[in-house]
């Protein structure tokens, strides 16, 4: 057998992505109104706000009060791996 029918089985260098020590490519968040939560994967390589996930999910925030992490939040609030956007109606207090 002669060396012009043998093929290379050597691996070709090339430039890979692992995950093995790597930060995650993505990462989820949950959106929506209390009992009817959506899960959206979000890029991990970019910064994301509180308007930037309610447009991926397709949700508009009109008249709700917007709250992540239990806290009172605005569209321009950064979102973080995991978080959970919640858009609640307004609770109206005594106006006595």
């Amino acid at each position: 057998m002669t060396t012009e029918n043998q093929h290379d089985l050597t691996p070709a260098t090339t430039e890979t992505t692992t995950t093995d020590g790597a930060a995650p490519q993505q990462y989820s968040v949950n959106v929506g109104p209390p009992g009817n939560m959506t899960k959206v994967l979000l890029d991990a390589t970019r910064q994301w706000t509180v308007a930037d996930v309610l447009n991926q999910a397709g949700l508009d925030a009109a008249n709700r009060e917007i709250r992540v992490g239990g806290d009172i939040a605005s569209l321009d609030t950064p979102i973080t791996s995991d978080q959970t956007i919640l858009l609640v109606r307004p609770v109206r207090g005594n106006l006595s």
